[in-house]
């Protein structure tokens, strides 16, 4: 029992954490000299995410993160934390920090690349498994932004619960 509770606090602090600390920036425009195009100024990024995995059930991403740094004319750096789970007979978990690159050139596109170093077990009947290691995962992709703060992505990636490729909304304010 009190391994569920350390894993259902985990699992709470990593979504609301993020969603209140994490954060994406879009950079501020470019000008010409005519008029001034600003792209939203948006603070946070957050992605929930559903795939098709290599045998692990359907996998399930949720990850925010919070610009850092901008270098070079529209690219930003960013952390934040990721969680992965999936279920089948047992329940697959990964949880962990998150580095993000995002490339904003291309106005309401956000193409991203993810990186996380994490802690990945799995349950089996309701109890933690005796082990929990450290892994890493990484992703790849691309958010087409409808409005200003809600749109839709797709990504590719790697980890500890499967490669797997996902589909689903991604939110900045």
């Amino acid at each position: 029992m009190k391994h569920n509770s350390i894993i259902i606090a985990a699992i709470v602090a990593l979504l609301i954490v993020p969603v209140t600390l994490s954060a994406q920036v879009v950079n501020g425009g470019s000008s010409d000299s005519q008029q001034i195009t600003k792209q939203p100024n948006t603070t946070y990024k957050l992605n929930a995410f559903a795939g098709v995995g290599l045998g692990l059930g359907v996998p399930v991403r949720i990850n925010a993160d919070y610009k850092v740094a901008d270098f070079i004319e529209n690219y930003s750096l960013g952390v934040g934390g990721q969680l992965d789970f999936t279920f089948t007979s047992y329940g697959h978990f990964f949880v962990g920090p998150m580095a993000a690159l995002h490339c904003t050139a291309v106005n309401k596109l956000d193409l991203y690349a993810k990186l996380s170093i994490g802690a990945y077990w799995l349950t089996v009947s309701q109890v933690l498994s005796q082990s929990v290691s450290v892994r890493a995962a990484g992703s790849a992709g691309v958010s087409y932004f409808f409005t200003e703060k809600l749109g839709a992505g797709v990504f590719v990636g790697y980890s500890p619960i499967g490669s797997y490729a996902g589909a689903g909304l991604a939110m900045r304010f």
